[in-house]
């Protein structure tokens, strides 16, 4: 595999582009539901001040002669510059994270028990509500709307329905606790994801479920990819079974104190009499559960958190016929056979490394029950 690189970047609104020819090292890594991480290393060839903060640096990726595509569908926001000398020659340190960090600058500015801060929907559906309503077109405060900037893609109802209570809580992570929750809903467990995506000049906070890039699993994908040991394209495998942390009845506390405090509960009958020891309790807290059915459902999802695991990873080997950017991609889901296990696993980690005209592909398998 042959993979080529340009590195463009713009000023924070979009506009200026210029083509960073001369650069020396280029670092990211990719993180689902999260703002993953860039380092670039190069020559002070441009002006300082071309990397100012939240100046985009778009990452184009070329495989085998094809046209050059941006990577993980989105640019890179600048957030740190270095520059220092080094054996004499001057260099420019970039380092920068995708626009889903942009969410972890604003809060869910409203009150205990408002609409703005208690919900009850489809986690998908949520995510997007509580994305126009702090950055978006349905801001209370003028001074916070981006929608000149950042759209949110329509509802589409894929996710089970929630309920959470989040006042004055960070939007990320509160975004990352809806896409947890749909995961571990206690009936219809649901692999939830959001991302902020480049769509032409503008951004877009949209969703996934099932997995956050295409399905290449045995059966279903199109291409399929299976990865295995013998077949060259896996290595480091590692499978476990964890019965460690596991709770089978789970006490949930919302407001109040005393004999007036919120309690909602949730049990495993099944699990509890797998053995004489079965009840294994635990306790979590939402002091923002203005209700018994929040506290309800925050004691549902910690059992679902609660079962024992089964997990797998194991590392790609990019190669003929598993090759990044052809056969699959970040946030894909793929196919591993490992100690005669077939398991769909997905890519929600991944490291790419380019220096001196190589490139280094280190894509992490993800998959547990």
């Amino acid at each position: 595999m042959s993979a080529t690189y340009q590195l463009w970047l713009y000023d924070p609104f979009g506009n200026n582009r210029v083509l960073i020819e001369k650069w020396t090292r280029l670092v990211y890594t990719l993180v689902v539901n999260d703002a993953g991480a860039l380092t670039l290393t190069m020559p002070a060839a441009l002006p300082l001040d071309y990397f100012t903060q939240d100046a985009r640096l778009q990452v184009m990726r070329s495989v085998n002669g094809a046209p050059f595509a941006l990577e993980s569908d989105a640019p890179w926001l600048i957030n740190y510059v270095r520059a220092y000398t080094e054996n004499g020659a001057r260099l420019h340190e970039i380092r920068a994270t995708r626009p889903v960090a942009l969410l972890e600058g604003r809060i869910v500015a409203a009150a205990s028990g408002s609409a703005y801060a208690q919900k009850t929907a489809a986690a998908d559906n949520m995510i997007k509500a509580i994305c126009r309503e702090s950055l978006g077109t349905l801001v209370l405060d003028a001074g916070r709307d981006l929608s000149s900037y950042i759209s949110v893609q329509a509802d589409m109802s894929k996710a089970p329905s929630i309920t959470k209570d989040f006042a004055r809580a960070y939007v990320l992570r509160t975004c990352q606790e809806i896409a947890q929750a749909s995961a571990d809903h206690d009936t219809t467990p649901t692999p939830l994801f959001f991302d902020v995506t480049q769509v032409g000049s503008g951004l877009v906070l949209r969703t996934y479920t099932g997995q956050r890039g295409n399905d290449h699993t045995y059966n279903s994908g199109n291409p399929a990819v299976v990865l295995s040991e013998e077949r060259g394209n896996l290595i480091n495998p590692s499978l476990e079974y964890d019965y460690s942390n596991e709770k089978t009845y789970i006490y949930a506390g919302g407001q109040g104190t005393g004999t007036s405090q919120l309690i909602g509960t949730a049990s495993d009958p099944v699990r509890i009499k797998r053995s004489p020891f079965g009840r294994r309790e635990g306790w979590v807290s939402n002091t923002n559960a203005t209700t018994t059915a929040s506290c309800n459902y925050e004691a549902a999802t910690a059992l679902r958190k609660g079962r024992p695991s089964i997990t797998f990873s194991g590392t790609i080997q990019s190669i003929p016929g598993a090759e990044y950017g052809v056969d699959w991609g970040w946030g894909d889901k793929l196919t591993a056979i490992s100690n005669d296990m077939q398991m769909n696993c997905r890519v929600d980690t991944l490291s790419v490394t380019v220096e001196s005209g190589k490139e280094q592909i280190d894509g992490k398998l993800k998959y547990s029950i």
